[in-house]
């Protein structure tokens, strides 16, 4: 019989786990939130320079937050070395962007495109 309204709940669950992001550090608080958050979409987002080259990049942090007003949110971190990546630099220059949403056939191609290319770079 399901579960109804007003029945217990058997949780396999016997502790409430708090990390501590700085001690654990970045990639470790990355891997806990990726393992955590599932199903979690990946977003394709393109975007065009000023100078009208195209960027397409993928983003597995993204949701939509707002249906009233329509509102979408995708966290842009910076490279390594703490330049902005190509898809913020666009959406600060031209203030718009696409959200593609990711399908099966896509896999191979949005790997690739998540590589550290040279802004710019046509191929």
């Amino acid at each position: 019989m399901p579960w109804q309204p007003g029945d217990s709940i058997h949780s396999p669950v016997h502790e409430m786990i708090t990390p501590d992001p700085p001690q654990i550090g970045s990639k470790q608080t990355y891997k806990l939130m990726i393992g955590a958050i599932v199903p979690r979409p990946i977003a394709f987002i393109s975007t065009m320079s000023p100078e009208g080259i195209g960027n397409l990049a993928p983003f597995s942090f993204f949701n939509g937050v707002s249906s009233n007003p329509p509102a979408v949110m995708i966290a842009i971190t910076r490279k390594k070395g703490g330049e902005k990546k190509d898809t913020l630099r666009n959406i600060e220059s031209t203030h718009q962007f696409v959200v593609n949403s990711v399908n099966e056939w896509m896999v191979e191609p949005m790997n690739q495109c998540s590589a550290e290319y040279p802004y710019g770079l046509l191929k």
